[in-house]
Parts: structure tokens; sequence; C-alpha cells
């Protein structure tokens, strides 16, 4: 059973942390209207917040330009793999109600059901606080 719930978890992670972004079928320095962040799922692209650049043939791209862009992408990144823990946090929820579903009234099920509902939403609580505290030191970098 402990397998099931591993091998459910690492698919609904996988799907939503390396969910294709809408640009990613292009090469980078062909970007159409790279600069514009579009998220998935309220993902972020790991580009947000970077300067755009145009080249001679009028592709914009984002641009390294200053140590700290090195750190707003990585920040990106971590917001990221907050989100994707989220959507993974909810998942749990879900699992924890069909499971108690499932119990069909028997207290030992019943109670092991209502603990995983409540680690889940305080794993989700502290994937929105993540979340905050990294859109809010991105604002202090940039």
């Amino acid at each position: 059973m402990k397998k099931i719930k591993l091998i459910t978890a690492a698919i609904f992670m996988a799907v939503f942390v390396f969910l294709p972004q809408s640009t990613s079928a292009i090469p980078l320095t062909q970007f159409a209207k790279a600069c514009t962040n579009r998220p998935v799922l309220g993902i972020p692209s790991w580009y947000k917040n970077l300067e755009c650049h145009v080249d001679e043939d009028k592709n914009e791209y984002p641009k390294l330009t200053k140590l700290n862009d090195i750190w707003v992408v990585a920040l990106n990144i971590v917001e990221a793999l907050i989100i994707a823990a989220a959507y993974v946090a909810a998942g749990f929820i879900i699992w924890g109600g069909i499971k108690y579903i499932k119990s069909r009234g028997d207290p030992c099920k019943v109670a092991e059901a209502k603990t995983s509902i409540l680690h889940a939403v305080v794993g989700l609580a502290v994937a929105l606080a993540s979340t905050v505290i990294a859109r809010f030191v991105q604002e202090l970098i940039k």
C-alpha cells in the first residue's frame, strides 16, 4: 500500500513539475514573446522577472545580465517546486477523503484518514506560506 502511495505521489509530482511550459518546444534563441510569463497551473516560467533582449532577427529572449538574475532564476525554480508541493498536498487531501469514505465507520481507519487529511492540510498551508515568502524575496531582489 505504501508503494502505491509513493508511486502515485511521484507520478503526480512529475506531471506538475516537468509539465512543459507553453514555449518549451521553441529553442531558447527563438522564443516568440518569451518575456511574457504565461504560468501553467500557477507554476511560473524559469525566466519570470528577467530582462528581455532582442537580437538582430527581432527574436525576444531572456538574458542573465546581473548577478542577481541567478538568484531570480533560483527563486523561480524554488517557487515552482513549492507550488508543485501544494498540488501534491491537495492530492493527498483528496486521497485522505477517499480513505475516509472507504473506512465505512471503522474507528481505526477513520482516525488514520483524518490524520492524513490533517497532515495534508498542514503541508498545504506551509507550501502556500512558502510561496508568499519566495515571491516577497523575489520582489526584494528585483
